[in-house]
């Protein structure tokens, strides 16, 4: 017999009692009780961040270690029927696999985890308020010919549960000279596994890129090395209401 998962929350509804109700009363095998009631979300502008911040401390509650379940929870959730993006403008082009020669970045840093990125105080989306307030990319010497704006990920502690760093940050020709308060980092060569968005609002399509990704990766043989992924920003993206953008993954 197939478990029913809450299509809101992704607990399990192993026993009848856990379902919500329908408006006629009848039982939801879509969603538990504490999420759906009468044919309603109980909660109906609740976000998938707040919705994370419920869950965690349960799954804590059940054994599970924090950075462990909220890595777990913030990939589920995506997944579910609530959570999930009109598929009209969150198709991603089938990836392609290419190969680049190393290249060289500048730009400011923070590290972080994909755990702390799914709760309100995510240091990515400061870092880049960060980059376009201070004008880092006009600040950055060198520029390659033709500078792409990247965000990168990079220097990871382990897989996608451990800390990176995230550089956002202009291509250039050389890191003999690198600003204060900013990084220089060497991307290798590498063989990627490249996705493009679909085309609409960063802020919409950049983590259903990603949340994509991850669902690959499940059901496929490529192996991820973790030697530096990156997003790529350019004429496409120039409009944010209105942006595509590539993801590179290095794969071995």
């Amino acid at each position: 017999m197939t478990k029913l998962l809450c299509q809101s929350c992704g607990m399990p509804m192993d026993h009848e009692e856990l379902k919500g109700t329908e408006r006629d009363g009848s039982q939801s095998d879509l969603y538990c009780k504490y999420c759906y009631d009468q044919g309603e979300f109980v909660n109906p502008d609740m976000t998938q961040d707040e919705m994370i911040e419920i869950c965690v401390p349960h799954m804590v509650q059940d054994g599970m270690d924090e950075s462990q379940a909220r890595a777990m929870i913030s990939q589920m959730l995506p997944q579910l029927k609530r959570w999930q993006v009109n598929t009209d403008t969150a198709h991603v082009i089938e990836p392609v696999t290419v190969t680049r020669d190393e290249m060289k970045v500048i730009g400011i840093a923070t590290r972080t985890t994909n755990a702390c990125e799914a709760g309100p105080e995510g240091a990515i989306p400061k870092l880049w308020q960060q980059f376009f307030e201070e004008q880092v990319g006009s600040r950055i010497p060198n520029q390659s010919e033709a500078p792409a704006l990247l965000g990168l990920y990079t220097n990871y502690e382990s897989d996608i549960t451990g800390e990176y760093d995230m550089v956002i940050g202009m291509t250039v020709n050389t890191l003999e000279s690198i600003p204060d308060g900013m990084v220089g980092q060497v991307i290798p060569a590498a063989k990627y596994v490249v996705f493009t968005s679909p085309i609409g609002p960063l802020m919409e399509i950049i983590p259903a890129t990603w949340h994509h990704i991850w669902q690959w990766m499940q059901h496929t043989e490529e192996v991820r090395t973790y030697t530096g992924d990156f997003e790529l920003y350019d004429a496409r993206s120039s409009n944010p209401n209105a942006a595509q953008v590539d993801i590179y993954i290095a794969i071995q």
